[in-house]
């Protein structure tokens, strides 16, 4: 019959360091590009009471337009005016355009925006 175990030794000694691992193979190159974004504003436009207009914001020849919107200067109306937007990335893809009817009673000075993105080389 065996006997009672008997409490654990002391730890050993570290080992020595084994040989370095063989290189391993390359792995693929990071992007060359990344995407840039900018916000682009154009020219205030009026919108009359009880009209329609159209807001533009133009990005260069070389971006395309990923967004964007107006901004509403509307202090005087007391009713809500409506807009209706759109941006034509197959027939305008360097535009935003905004179509912004005012229901009124007051004029309405608007301004659209467009964010701008192009791909530019990785330093």
């Amino acid at each position: 019959m065996a006997g009672p175990q008997g409490s654990a030794g002391q730890a050993g000694a570290p080992g020595a360091q084994g040989p370095q691992g063989i290189q391993g193979i390359q792995g693929e190159p990071g992007p060359d590009k990344k995407l840039e974004v900018r916000e682009e504003h154009g020219a205030s436009v009026n919108v009359p009471a009880g009209g329609s207009a159209f807001a533009r914001a133009p990005c260069a020849p070389d971006e395309v337009v990923t967004g964007g919107g107006i901004r509403i200067q509307d202090a005087r109306n007391s009713i809500n005016p409506t807009g209706a937007f759109s941006a034509e990335p197959n027939t305008q893809p360097n535009e935003w355009v905004h179509l912004y009817t005012n229901p009124g009673p007051n004029d309405v000075p608007i301004e659209a925006y467009a964010e701008c993105a192009k791909l530019v080389d990785v330093p």
